[in-house]
């Protein structure tokens, strides 16, 4: 047996949280017991991992047989002859809204240690600011004149409306994949631990890409609110990019324009949808959720408004009735706000 070489590790005051390649959970142990199993893989003894650790704390063999059965259960411990699980990997799994059709897990790889070099995520944060704010001046001097360009651009682009839905789709999953980045960005800021990126269909019908992140793994509550938000900022300035691309590329890069229109439609319609603090599953939702100290208020209103008629009616229970009374409209309005176009989309297509 050896230790797991995917194994990244954080220290937490006495405790040590582990994230395992290729695993969709985090481990936490205390310090003392990643000890006793490094020491174990060193000597493969167990009477001599006992002796050794007698003089630190009180363990006996039945102790440790759980401990080490816990440790391959996790994957910290696996076998020396185990070959490395690749980093992609197919899952067809339901999760929430979104129907998981694969994942690639970069925790430990090189790519990880890149975002979390700081030199470089600084250099990348301030090219970021310094690109934006450029973008910004450029365009204050000049007459955006956006509908105009917005008309010259289709009558530039040498495709039909069919064909100019897969750059629509285009279009969307870039501006959610750089979404997504900037949740990751921020995470990696403040030491979040693991790179897991997926692809999957968001209502089992539109292409969507997302990652997971422990966010709340991290301990303070502004770090963690400045990772639910990242996400909007970095749209805030994706926006301001792609505007100055409509107008210096408008006449010689009609599709690559049309194609910055479209995800300029998906961040509008997502940061309307994704500011909703009434709407589960929104990085609204979980800032609001952070900073009242709530795990899932949708959960909490829903049952206030379950029991109703069986507890003392307060302040509160109103307010959270008030809440849940909101969220069930957010969700209705949402679910229309999807399948009615998707409805008509799929009219027009047979119909054609």
């Amino acid at each position: 047996m050896k230790l797991n070489e995917s194994i990244c590790i954080e220290e937490q005051q006495d405790q040590l949280l582990l994230k395992i390649r290729d695993e969709n959970h985090l481990v936490k142990l205390s310090k003392i017991e990643y000890e006793i199993i490094a020491y174990y893989c060193q000597v493969l003894d167990k009477q001599a991992v006992i002796a050794f650790f007698s003089a630190k704390v009180e363990i006996g063999a039945q102790q440790l047989e759980t401990l080490l059965d816990l440790a391959k259960q996790k994957g910290i411990l696996v076998e020396k002859v185990a070959e490395k699980k690749s980093f992609f990997q197919l899952r067809l799994k339901r999760r929430k809204a979104i129907f998981e059709l694969l994942f690639l897990d970069f925790t430990g790889s090189l790519f990880e240690r890149l975002v979390e070099n700081k030199k470089l995520r600084m250099l990348l944060f301030w090219l970021w600011i310094g690109l934006t704010l450029g973008a910004l001046c450029y365009l204050f001097g000049y007459p955006l004149a956006f509908i105009e360009n917005y008309k010259s651009t289709l009558y530039l682009v040498p495709y039909s409306f069919k064909q100019l839905i897969v750059f629509i789709y285009l279009g969307a999953f870039a501006s959610i994949i750089i979404h997504e980045w900037g949740h990751y960005f921020f995470y990696k800021l403040y030491k979040g631990k693991c790179s897991i990126f997926g692809i999957g269909l968001l209502l089992f019908v539109i292409p969507v890409f997302y990652n997971k992140l422990y966010i709340q793994q991290v301990s303070t509550k502004k770090h963690r609110l400045w990772i639910y938000a990242g996400g909007i900022l970095w749209d805030m300035t994706t926006v301001v990019w792609i505007l100055l691309g409509t107008i210096v590329w408008k006449d010689t890069h009609p599709t690559l324009v049309f194609i910055g229109y479209s995800m300029l439609l998906s961040i509008g319609i997502r940061f309307v949808f994704n500011i909703n603090v009434f709407l589960p599953q929104t990085d609204g939702y979980f800032i609001l959720n952070d900073w009242l100290g709530k795990e899932n208020l949708w959960r909490e209103s829903y049952l206030v408004a379950l029991h109703l008629r069986k507890k003392p009616f307060t302040v509160q229970r109103f307010l959270y009735l008030v809440y849940f009374i909101f969220s069930c409209l957010a969700v209705v309005f949402a679910w229309g706000c999807f399948t009615i176009p998707l409805f008509l989309l799929v009219l027009y297509a047979c119909s054609s």
